[in-house]
């Protein structure tokens, strides 16, 4: 025999084992893992199915005779062919056994641990011995195995043994004992056994009943223990299995009624009440798989093999699925007409075949007409409807023809009206689908449009832009898409229109489809819409350049007339109502950018345009204009009638455009067209207030030298009685002046720095020293708001660098009394200041600046009540008339304070006399440097010398005494009386010569007392005494 295991799941065979006897018995364990198996050869199986492994135990040799009156172990009798009858498994606390029922000489039990299934190597009775003294084979004393024929049927329940022979007519009852051992309970006779024998019987998985099945094909079920008859059927039953039906034992059984018609039916236990029942088709045999599951062997006599199949595989009606399945489409109608099956069951699947052949199919005239027959034949409308709406055929022809079949089939049937409206809907569908494909059908395309929605459509469309294919989707299906439509969906309609859709095409499908959907149906989002409509507009400006912004006013009013056209809805907007008033705000804006581009060739974006004012869109108009010579007609004709649209006043407009032109022009406006244009904008304004101030303004950016045009226009504006007239008057004043300053090369005017005001009228006055220029650089401070002595001592100053002090002097003369007053204070404070600081850097400049001191001092000795002053006139000028003889005669600079100064003045003094006396030749004019860092011409003569002792303010006879004693330090006393020499023309007093004979007496030491000393000083007492006067001569002669 063999064993073959299936996979329940999938019904394939997992693996197979061939055993060389016939197999007499097979048992599961409890939990499914192993199988046990025995044959009449005497031998064990154990299979674990999960890991496909396969021992066999030979618990008796194969190759042993069963002759009678050999050995206890040889003696099997030949009756008892079943060696190896029963299989049941049994669990202790730690291992899992298997018990083996067989049957030699005697009835033998094998507990056989399954974990020691590698015994298989022991041979014959050794085997048998080695488990009799292991003790896990026992004997069962059985005190009478009163069985006739052969062992058919034996089953263990708990503790009791159930055998019964072939031929018997009653069941032996064996229970266990405490030892081990059986006895014998019961022999069992009913009705169910009279006259015959068991052919099986199998006891329940709860150990509760026991099913036996006679010779005569008859079933009964036996309570356990009592074995009490408590069921019975006594229809021919072929074979039965006990299985468990939702936890409760249940018996499967082939019963044969008297039509000869096999059924198979499952009853519930203890009663045997039919649960199911159905008629089958084939012989089969029944087995119970684990877990427990009602499976089915189907011996097929053409493969000759096995098959493991479900139990509803073997009824009719699957029967009649196979044919079907094998669209064997006649025999299947015969065989549903012989069993009683439906034929409408045929039908449909033969229509459904030719259906999809049909959608498969190239040439189809024929199965399209095969079809139609057969639909023909279906009765189930909703079938045929059903059928038809989910194919997708190769024509539209095909499609028409059988959805109006469809239509007629299910008109006027009950219940069969949606069905109906679902036809018509595709239909309609398949007509939209048509126009917008112009007639070229396309399986492949077709069932996508048939199962999108309406919505889906249009925005299929409008993605791809087009807007004709869109619209006659929209027309044709409008109920079903206001249906679907939603503020969502509504804009997202709007947002997959491609840039680059013609607004033509677009403001046609919005008022035509669109608007009134929105307006009606969904008007919250009115203001998105606008808000699109503003986003739209500006982005044709970037598409569609060659036609803007003509095309986008046309769009705005094809969305205004669409709007005008719905119920509901005024002809015309108030501009107070929102967002209504957004679309006509809107609309003046694209009409505005059309009037700049078209008619006043101003080419302003919609961006700027939104972002500025009327006013400023004035000023990008007057910027258009570049030639003076049209800025009169181009205000007329572009600037008036923006401004009338808008109530803008065109005067103002046109002074604050220059207000903002003007800092705009090139820094040299002068004689330029951005001054003519300046000029011409100015004449264009009428107020005369307005025209005055924009002079102003321009005066205030104009350079000189001006051209004619402005000077015109000032001398005009001049004459306006106006008060803004006076400030037009300064500004042109403050132009003048500049021109003048331009003519000194002074470039860098600035009116509001005092500062420059002190330079300006130096650099005047420096560049220019004549009258011109001192009335230039007067005005100047005039401007400047400072006063004139300012100027007259810059000018004085300038006067006396060029060495006209006449000319300095005359002009302080000229003055009145308080303005030669305060120019003098000036003038003097000024020098003094460099003088005495000493900020000069040459001789140059110091004797500039004493001559200006002595001009000064002169002019304010001249003026009456200088005496007033605490300056000390006459001695300041005497002071710094030493000044100025010193810096002329010697080059030496020096300060009041030095010329003050005592100590100083006689080391200077000292410095000088020592220098004179080492020049040895007193030739020509040599330069020292005195105390202090200053320099000094040394004198030529001793007159010369005389005058420099005079001007630093010592006498004669200091000097005479500071070359006497530098003589007699040298011992050169000879050269003394030669001194005298010098003063041939000038005698010295008898005071002097007597002064430097005590000097030369005093600086005589004893040892330099000599003749010729005293010689020299006789000579000089007899010189005192000749010169004296009489009231010195006493002093003389002593």
């Amino acid at each position: 025999g063999s064993i073959y295991l299936f996979n329940e799941g999938c019904m394939q065979v997992l693996n197979s084992h061939h055993i060389e006897h016939t197999i007499s018995c097979i048992g599961w364990s409890d939990d499914g893992y192993y199988l046990a198996l025995g044959d009449h050869g005497g031998s064990a199986h154990i299979i674990i199915p999960s890991l496909n492994v396969f021992h066999t135990l030979t618990l008796l040799p194969s190759n042993e005779s069963t002759v009678h009156g050999t050995s206890p172990t040889k003696q099997l009798s030949q009756s008892l062919v079943r060696s190896l009858r029963a299989v049941h498994f049994s669990q202790t606390s730690s291992k899992e056994f298997v018990d083996l029922l067989m049957l030699v000489d005697k009835l033998y039990i094998v507990k056989l641990p399954l974990g020691s299934c590698q015994i298989d190597a022991l041979q014959g009775d050794k085997i048998l011995n080695r488990l009799k003294e292991s003790g896990t084979v026992r004997q069962l004393d059985l005190p009478s195995l009163a069985i006739k024929g052969t062992l058919s049927a034996m089953v263990t329940a708990g503790s009791l043994l159930v055998l019964a022979g072939s031929s018997d007519q009653q069941l032996s009852v064996y229970e266990q004992t405490s030892n081990g051992t059986y006895t014998l309970s019961d022999m069992v006779t009913t009705t169910l056994l009279q006259g015959t024998g068991i052919s099986r019987c199998d006891a329940s998985s709860d150990g509760r009943f026991i099913v036996v099945l006679t010779n005569e094909s008859a079933l009964g079920l036996l309570v356990l223990p009592s074995l009490v008859l408590v069921g019975i059927w006594w229809e021919c039953v072929e074979d039965f299995v006990l299985c468990e039906t939702n936890g409760c034992a249940s018996i499967c059984f082939i019963s044969e009624d008297r039509d000869k018609q096999r059924h198979v039916i499952l009853a519930s236990l203890p009663r045997l009440e039919v649960v199911y029942s159905c008629p089958i088709s084939m012989p089969i045999t029944l087995c119970c798989g684990h877990p427990l599951e009602d499976c089915i062997f189907v011996f097929d006599e053409a493969e000759g093999n096995f098959q493991l199949k479900q139990l509803v595989q073997a009824l009719p009606e699957h029967r009649l699925a196979s044919l079907l399945a094998q669209q064997k489409f006649e025999e299947a109608l015969s065989f549903a007409a012989k069993f009683n099956l439906d034929c409408q069951l045929v039908h449909k699947a033969h229509a459904a075949a030719l259906n999809d052949i049909l959608c498969a199919a190239h040439v189809d005239e024929e199965y399209h007409t095969s079809l139609l027959r057969c639909l023909e034949r279906v009765k189930d409308v909703q079938f045929i409807g059903e059928l038809i709406l989910t194919s997708t055929y190769p024509t539209v022809a095909i499609c028409n023809t059988l959805l109006q079949f469809a239509v007629d089939r299910s008109q006027g049937q009950a219940d069969c009206d949606a069905l109906t409206a679902q036809l018509f809907c595709v239909q309609r569908k398949l007509a939209t689908y048509n126009l917008i494909t112009m007639g070229k059908f396309s399986p492949q395309t077709w069932p996508e449009f048939l199962h999108m929605s309406m919505i889906e459509v249009v925005k299929h469309h409008l993605q791809l832009g087009q807007l004709i294919q869109a619209g006659v989707v929209w027309t044709r299906h409008r109920p079903s898409i206001v249906a679907e439509l939603n503020g969502d969906t509504a804009l997202s309609l709007l947002d997959v229109i491609p840039d680059s859709t013609p607004s033509s095409h677009l403001g046609q499908w919005l008022s035509s489809h669109y608007l009134q959907v929105i307006f009606d149906q969904a008007s919250h989002t009115v203001g998105p819409f606008l808000d699109w409509l503003d986003k739209r507009i500006r982005l044709l400006e970037l598409v569609e350049q060659d036609t803007w912004p003509r095309n986008a006013l046309m769009f705005v009013a094809e969305v205004e007339s669409g709007i005008c056209r719905l119920q509901d809805i005024p002809k015309t907007f108030d501009a107070s109502i929102s967002p209504l008033a957004r679309l006509l705000h809107l609309k003046d804006t694209v009409e505005d950018l059309c009037l700049l581009h078209e008619n006043l060739q101003c080419y302003v974006t919609f961006s700027i345009y939104e972002k500025s004012t009327r006013e400023q869109i004035l000023f990008t108009l007057l910027d258009g204009i570049m030639s003076a010579e049209v800025v009169p007609i181009a205000i007329q004709t572009l600037v008036v009638p923006y401004a009338q649209k808008h109530r803008i006043p065109v005067d103002h407009t046109l002074f604050e455009y220059l207000k903002v032109f003007l800092p705009q022009t090139p820094q040299n406006l002068s004689d330029s067209p951005w001054e003519a244009k300046a000029v011409a904008i100015i004449q264009s304004i009428g107020q005369l207030e307005l025209r005055v101030m924009g002079c102003v303004e321009l005066l205030r950016y104009i350079l000189p030298p001006w051209s004619q045009l402005v000077e015109d226009l000032v001398q005009q504006s001049l004459k306006i009685a106006h008060p803004s007239t006076q400030s037009l008057r300064e500004q042109f004043k403050l132009l003048q002046l500049n021109k003048k300053l331009l003519d000194y090369e002074i470039h860098d005017f600035n009116f509001g720095d005092i500062c420059k005001g002190e330079k300006y009228i130096r650099c005047i006055l420096s560049r220019g020293g004549t009258p011109q220029a001192l009335e230039d650089a007067l005005m100047v401070a005039e401007m400047y708001h400072l006063e004139p002595s300012e100027v007259y001592m810059f000018y004085v100053s300038n006067l006396v660098h060029q060495k006209k002090e006449d000319q300095a002097c005359q002009l302080l003369q000229t003055l009145n009394k308080e303005l030669c007053k305060a120019s003098a204070l000036k003038i003097y404070t000024w020098s003094f200041h460099k003088i005495q600081f000493q900020s000069l850097v040459d001789c140059h400049d110091y004797v500039a600046s004493v001559k200006s001191a002595v001009i000064s001092l002169k002019a304010l000795a001249c003026v009456e009540g200088v005496e007033e002053l605490d300056i000390g006139c006459h001695r300041e000028l005497d002071l710094f008339q030493r000044l100025l003889n010193l810096a002329q005669q010697f080059h030496l600079c020096l300060s009041c304070d030095a010329l003050n100064d005592q100590p100083t003045l006689f080391a200077i003094f000292k410095h000088m006399v020592e220098v004179y006396h080492k020049s040895p030749d007193h030739l020509g004019e040599k330069v020292c440097t005195l105390p202090g860092g200053l320099t000094c011409v040394i004198p030529s003569t001793y007159h010369h010398m005389l005058i420099f002792t005079q001007l630093v303010g010592f006498q004669e006879t200091d000097l005479l005494a500071i070359l006497i004693n530098l003589l007699i330090e040298s011992k050169q006393l000879l050269k003394i009386s030669s001194l005298f020499s010098e003063f041939s023309s000038n005698m010295p007093s008898a005071q002097t010569i007597v002064y430097l004979l005590v000097s030369i007496w005093r600086a005589l030491d004893k040892s330099a007392v000599t003749l010729e000393a005293i010689q020299m000083m006789s000579s000089l007492a007899s010189l005192a005494v000749v010169s004296a006067d009489p009231d010195g001569l006493a002093d003389c002669v002593e």
